[in-house]
């Protein structure tokens, strides 16, 4: 368990800065954001054994991280801590494999307590109107980012 929270930590440090040239200053605050906190939420999820949730509030533009032992008051909490997207970014929709993608409302890509997670792609779409894609692995630390979604 002290591996994989080492592992994440160093991950938090060591996310690439390849996005700089490719994503405008707005969807870059948000890859790091999305970037950081996914693989903070893995390492805390097998370092705590309980599962974290990634809530993606699509209607809301907003994102921000529970888990499962959370009082209500403490999620909602969190919830009013959420980073709120700035109207240069919008979150499209989440779609997981072989599932209806999620278009409104809030959906939630979780974290197990066995390293694991909900595979999922993030679309946000910006100023410049051109889709990127953030994949969260299952079994990959990392947040994969791509300017075309790859089936």
């Amino acid at each position: 368990m002290v591996v994989f929270a080492l592992i994440g930590l160093m991950l938090v440090f060591a996310i690439p800065r390849f996005q700089q040239k490719l994503l405008p200053e707005d969807s870059r605050k948000v890859a790091r954001w999305i970037m950081a906190h996914t693989a903070a939420a893995r390492t805390r999820a097998v370092a705590e054994q309980t599962q974290f949730i990634l809530n993606v509030g699509i209607s809301e533009n907003r994102l921000w991280i529970t888990d499962k032992a959370m009082s209500e008051e403490a999620a909602l909490a969190a919830k009013e801590k959420a980073l709120v997207l700035n109207e240069n970014v919008r979150i499209r929709k989440v779609e997981y494999p072989g599932k209806t993608a999620v278009v409104s409302g809030i959906a939630e890509i979780s974290f197990y307590s066995d390293g694991h997670a909900d595979p999922a792609w993030i679309q946000l779409k910006d100023t410049t109107e051109a889709p990127v894609f953030l994949f969260i692995e299952p079994f990959l630390p990392r947040v994969r980012y791509q300017d075309a979604k790859v089936e």
